[in-house]
């Protein structure tokens, strides 16, 4: 059996980080650029991703061992991430993002098409929303920008789960 290469990443930072070739199967931005080549000798610069996320991604792939697939209900049945999802590892793993990092990973994960930390944030963030009235979620995001009752009426008619 072949051993599996690695390859190195460089973060916004200049951080390198080697990791085993098989992340490509998660990371699609990876997949696509490596997918003809077995033997990729040269750093892979990220240079919008901040080594932080970067770990948390590497954490992730790894964790699963470059294999996962969402499995996240939709629609979620309840604001409740944690007991929606099937793994606890996973439901640790997405709490220790605060709304600010969470955005910030969703960015990431988009750029570097991982779709199962993608959608994950994804689930954590409409959680947060969910069976919150418009009046809440203004109230508890601190978003103060002043709307007319006509555009709260427009906003609540195109977007109902709000």
């Amino acid at each position: 059996m072949q051993q599996s290469q690695n390859i190195t990443l460089v973060s916004q930072e200049g951080e390198r980080i080697k990791v085993d070739n098989q992340i490509k199967k998660m990371i699609g931005l990876l997949n696509d650029m490596l997918e003809d080549i077995d033997n990729y000798d040269e750093e892979i610069p990220l240079m919008n991703i901040p080594s932080s996320y970067l770990r948390d991604i590497i954490e992730y792939c790894t964790h699963y061992n470059f294999v996962k697939v969402s499995d996240i209900p939709k629609p979620l049945a309840s604001n409740n991430l944690a007991a929606e999802l099937k793994d606890d590892w996973e439901a640790q793993f997405i709490a220790r993002f605060d709304l600010e990092k969470l955005v910030k990973m969703i960015e990431y994960s988009n750029f570097l098409n991982v779709s199962a930390i993608f959608e994950l944030c994804c689930a954590s963030l409409g959680a947060m929303f969910k069976g919150r009235s418009f009046e809440q979620v203004k109230k508890e995001f601190n978003i103060e920008e002043e709307y007319t009752p006509e555009d709260e009426e427009e906003l609540q008619r195109r977007f109902p789960w709000i």
